[in-house]
């Protein structure tokens, strides 16, 4: 007895050994593959930036509209502070205009893998349109809403006897990150339909917890918006609530068309 368990224990060894922990093979398929779809993304991104570059002067002057109206003016603090805020403004835009081809190409990676399903790829391709649809209506609600009122709103804390004047490097990037943070909001429906089609949540345990999430919503929302004011915070939390409420009707859809497929002995 001891004699087979020893020899049991020497033939796991051995496979064990044979058989690494990782498989090498994998990782260097999913390098090769992350590599391949990166450059595919610098070609375009670097192109579009130098022909976003020129018009850098001209995006700056729609960005700084809402502090013109507010009488409040741009200023620069360091001799390369300008030229750094216009290359990272062309970066900005030019991943904002390419955010297609990001999507599509995250899209074409995961269809790449072997074991990704083929009945999968037509809906992956639906998904990255839908984040992109979601994306940029969060972006232009931010462009045209939050941030022309929000930032009349804190300026006139400044009082009739306070020049403001702002930084030019802070000012651009606080606007990406209030665009991206407000497109980045506008996919929570979709990650519901994401963790439903998982089966990580269901309609019962959405409906349950919606007053704690309408807390969480109203808290990120008071974050994220650039003013203390509830009317900006509102103009954000608002739309997300409603995203929300799609998101759990999605998941609903979800769970029926399961539901359908598992009557009829579907997989």
């Amino acid at each position: 007895m001891a004699e087979a368990v020893k020899e049991a224990i020497e033939l796991a060894e051995e496979e064990r050994s044979e058989k690494p922990f990782v498989d090498l093979s994998s990782l260097l398929q999913v390098g090769e593959q992350l590599r391949h779809h990166l450059v595919r993304l610098v070609v375009p991104i670097g192109l579009t930036g130098l022909l976003v570059y020129p018009f850098a002067d001209f995006i700056i002057a729609l960005l700084s509209r809402p502090l013109k109206d507010a009488h409040a003016s741009l200023a620069f603090y360091g001799m390369a502070e300008p030229l750094m805020a216009r290359i990272k403004l062309t970066l900005f835009v030019s991943l904002f205009i390419n955010m297609p081809i990001v999507l599509y190409r995250i899209q074409r990676m995961a269809a790449s893998f072997p074991n990704f399903p083929a009945k999968r790829r037509q809906h992956a391709l639906m998904i990255g349109l839908a984040a992109m649809i979601l994306f940029y209506l969060g972006a232009a609600l931010c462009l045209f809403g939050v941030l022309p009122f929000g930032m009349k709103f804190l300026i006139g804390y400044g009082g009739e006897h306070i020049r403001p004047l702002f930084s030019i490097d802070r000012y651009l990037t606080l606007c990406a990150i209030l665009v991206l943070g407000f497109g980045l909001m506008f996919e929570l429906p979709l990650v519901l339909f994401l963790l439903g089609l998982a089966g990580l949540v269901d309609t019962a345990q959405l409906a349950k917890n919606r007053r704690y999430a309408m807390v969480a919503i109203l808290i990120v929302s008071a974050i994220v918006t650039p003013t203390p004011d509830a009317y900006t915070m509102l103009l954000l939390a608002i739309p997300i609530i409603v995203l929300f409420e799609v998101g759990i009707w999605l998941v609903w859809a979800v769970e029926r068309r399961k539901g359908r497929k598992a009557s009829y002995g579907m997989d």
